[in-house]
């Protein structure tokens, strides 16, 4: 199968690379492109894609038209960041310009299984493990603490570093790096904290999959805590509130490597369009 994806990877997620490499694994003909700066007539006039995969956030007008010229093509959209009123308002326009969708696909495991007719597949987020790059440089410091947030309460005893990948806070934090550069310092720090984490997000998992001891901070775990359960099909205690936290982390990051991939999610995509 001919595979085009639309690089919509950002600072806190990178799901076209991995789906990217991950397609390949599974032996089909995948390209990833920025249909912010190509022509999508002739990337695909070149490529003769069977599936194109964007984020509903970079749709534009020349994607709508070529593929009202080309309805071989099967369209499968992230809306990832949209509401359910955003939502009904993309399945309608998609169904004014007679655009065929097989499904729309979302991390957010709160959005119902359809909107409009249009159907819905929970695609979680994924740790990323292809190519990960040394930075060059060694340290070893107790804690990384993760913020999403200004003004989050950060008090911690011994050395920490307070990093995050939010582009408002870059100039708040001792480490201001993407996704991808960040896997290579899991495991400079004795502990990762991520501070009042709202969703099981591609860093923490890459974290866990590190093996270093991870963790989320919450004033109330009970809708990670349930996500996470439900995510891993057991339950591990990662709480660092909570005195009985693990502290062996080798079985979860065993879950992680074996379920929660980039390979993984990209099976989930195609067992959807009967690619596996």
């Amino acid at each position: 199968m001919k595979i085009l994806i639309d690089n919509y990877s950002d600072y806190s997620q990178s799901q076209p690379l991995y789906f990217h490499e991950g397609f390949k694994e599974l032996g089909h003909q995948s390209t990833v492109f920025d249909v912010a700066s190509s022509s999508i007539f002739d990337v695909c006039d070149t490529l003769m894609p069977e599936v194109l995969i964007m984020s509903a956030k970079r749709m534009q007008s020349d994607v709508i038209e070529y593929l009202k010229q080309s309805q071989n093509i099967k369209l499968l959209i992230n809306i990832d960041g949209l509401n359910t009123d955003n939502i009904k308002e993309l399945t309608a326009f998609l169904k004014g310009n007679n655009i065929k969708v097989p499904f729309l696909f979302s991390s957010n495991v709160d959005l119902p299984q359809t909107v409009q007719g249009y159907k819905i597949v929970k695609v979680y987020q994924a740790a990323d493990t292809n190519q990960v790059q040394d930075l060059h440089f060694d340290y070893q410091v107790d804690k990384a603490i993760f913020i999403n947030k200004p003004n989050q309460s950060i008090a911690y005893e011994s050395s920490f570093h307070v990093i995050s990948t939010e582009q408002e806070l870059k100039d708040n934090v001792d480490i201001f790096l993407p996704c991808v550069t960040l896997r290579s310092i899991f495991t400079k720090y004795n502990e990762i904290i991520f501070k009042e984490l709202t969703e099981v997000s591609q860093l923490f998992l890459n974290a866990i999959y590190s093996g270093t001891k991870t963790y989320y901070d919450n004033e109330d775990d009970s809708k990670i805590k349930n996500n996470l359960n439900k995510m891993f099909k057991q339950e591990f205690n990662i709480n660092y509130r909570d005195s009985k936290k693990i502290t062996d982390f080798q079985d979860i990051s065993k879950v992680v490597s074996e379920k929660h991939r980039g390979n993984n999610r990209a099976k989930t995509i195609l067992s959807q369009i009967g690619g596996v």
